[in-house]
């Protein structure tokens, strides 16, 4: 993923664990400041508290970890709080993190990841539509790159 000034945005810097990513943690922080944001560390200490347990100083933590990755950004509030918010576009940073996925676990091929999702029996119209949207613009990609080679169908 690419920051503003076209530098790469680290969204999966290995932990002291060696997760190769976000870990569980900092996965369900990142989705609850998506969901509520602008949001205080204390407001994402008491969420995290109360479904994970996770102890305000483990919290703070993962917010300055994803703050360094730049995938959250931190700001002086309207009462001088800091509040945290996403540094991109959710769907931005969604993108990347699939897209780092991909290339981190799946070893860079998109094959296992369709094929998971052509076996979901419960996917919608529309997100049938956009994997028909997605397979249509590559073949019309790859088309394009055959006759630019010079190896497209001859009349």
């Amino acid at each position: 993923m690419l920051d503003r000034m076209g530098g790469r945005i680290d969204v999966t810097t290995p932990g002291k664990r060696g997760s190769g990513g976000i870990t569980p943690a900092e996965r369900d922080i990142l989705h609850f400041v998506l969901e509520h944001q602008p949001v205080t560390a204390r407001q994402v200490a008491d969420h995290m508290a109360e479904v994970r347990g996770t102890a305000r100083t483990t919290v703070l933590t993962h917010l300055e970890r994803l703050r360094r990755r730049r995938v959250l950004e931190r700001a002086a509030g309207e009462d001088g709080v800091n509040v945290y918010r996403a540094a991109r576009p959710p769907a931005e940073l969604l993108t990347g993190l699939v897209r780092d996925f991909v290339d981190r676990i799946l070893g860079g091929t998109a094959s296992p990841l369709v094929a998971y999702l052509t076996q979901r029996a419960d996917l919608t119209d529309d997100e049938i539509a956009a994997l028909e949207a997605v397979i249509a613009r590559n073949e019309a990609r790859a088309k394009t790159d055959d006759e630019s080679k010079g190896g497209g169908e001859t009349p």
